[in-house]
């Protein structure tokens, strides 16, 4: 019922402090977003681009002008963040995803931001989504 997107019972596994099959809350947002302080024309690397919760935070102040290069090792999670992301109204030339594990970054982000990157976020916890 919740991956359909039943709106009651999103709604009610939410009020239980839950997450929902197939969804992904990010954590600390506001603490994350004061402590990077994003700026419109920054470039953000996400090295565990995930569900793309933070980024989307991050997008919307740095855009715009601003680039995501977000990486992520789950193939099938990216395509569907890079869809999520552009649904979002995000400019296209705003939001570049890359397969490849975080420890690929410096790799991935010399290929995509020579100039260099303004923030870089890594959330190394344990998603749920993985593990369910």
């Amino acid at each position: 019922k919740e991956l359909r997107g039943d709106s009651e019972i999103l709604k009610h596994v939410e009020g239980k402090g839950s997450t929902a099959a197939g969804t992904h809350r990010p954590i600390a947002v506001s603490e994350i977003l004061e402590i990077l302080e994003p700026q419109p024309g920054m470039v953000y690397v996400d090295c565990t681009l995930g569900y793309g919760g933070h980024a989307a935070e991050v997008l919307k102040l740095i855009t715009p002008g601003g680039r995501l290069i977000g990486v992520d090792a789950d193939s099938a999670e990216l395509k569907r963040t890079t869809e999520r992301l552009l649904a979002l109204g995000f400019p296209t030339e705003s939001v570049t995803c890359c397969y490849s594990n975080y420890a690929a970054v410096p790799t991935v982000a010399l290929e995509h931001a020579p100039g260099g990157a303004d923030i870089l976020l890594a959330d190394l916890g344990v998603s749920s989504m993985q593990l369910d």
